[in-house]
C-alpha cells in the first residue's frame, strides 16, 4: 500500500473503537459522509488516510467518495 504521508499514523484502539461505534450508530443516516469525517477529525485531531479508510469501510462506501468529500470541504 502506498503511503500518502511520511508522518507515521499513531491512532489508538480506543480511538478506533469510539469512531466505529459512532459510525455504526449513524451509518443509515442520509448524507453521513461529511459528519463522519468531522467526527473522525474530532477524535483523531486530523484525517490521515488510515482513518479515512476506517470510515469508508465501516460505512460501506468507496474511499474515493470520502476523498472527494474531504477535498471538497477544504475549498
Amino acid at each position: 500500500m502506498r503511503r500518502f504521508s511520511t508522518v507515521p499514523f499513531k491512532g489508538t484502539k480506543e480511538q478506533e473503537a469510539e469512531l466505529v461505534a459512532w459510525l455504526e450508530e449513524h451509518k443509515a443516516t442520509p448524507g453521513v459522509a461529511m459528519p463522519a469525517l468531522q467526527k473522525a477529525q474530532e477524535i483523531y485531531g486530523y484525517l490521515p488516510i488510515e482513518v479515512q479508510r476506517i470510515v469508508a469501510n465501516t460505512l460501506g462506501k468507496p474511499l474515493a467518495c470520502l476523498l472527494y468529500t474531504s477535498d471538497a470541504a477544504d475549498e
